[in-house]
């Protein structure tokens, strides 16, 4: 049986949190190790999976509400925790491009959220199998 993620990525303006968008991820087991130890070892993932934010957006909640009974390692990662799966992901898979299975946040990428009125930015996700 696989294993799937859902992915959110909410972005705080003027003190609130927005949902920006979906990310549409493949299975990629070596990645939902480093997110959450989902498919591998805990210690290796950037942090231990820590529930869903209490001020999650409507529209993350409205998606997680949907089947919450079957989701498992809920979790969510913030923005120095982003660069840190970024860096990992540069060594592990030099030749793939990490936009293309984040998306983009702003602009050309996302060093260019230093530019907008965008606060903080946030991966909310959980698992299926």
């Amino acid at each position: 049986m696989g294993c799937d993620i859902y992915m959110h990525t909410e972005v705080k303006i003027e003190g609130k949190w927005r949902h920006w968008g979906i990310p549409d991820i493949d299975r990629q087991y070596d990645l939902f190790e480093k997110l959450a130890g989902v498919r591998g070892s805990v210690y290796n993932a950037v942090v231990a999976p820590k529930g869903l934010p209490e001020d999650s957006t409507f529209e993350t909640l409205f998606d997680y509400n949907i089947c919450k009974e079957e989701y498992h390692s809920m979790s969510w990662l913030g923005a120095e925790e982003i660069k840190e799966v970024y860096k990992w992901w540069a060594i592990v898979f030099p030749d793939k491009y990490i936009e293309g299975v984040f998306g983009y946040c702003m602009g050309n990428g996302w060093d260019d959220i230093r530019d907008t009125e965008v606060e903080d930015v946030r991966w909310v996700f959980w698992f299926d199998n």
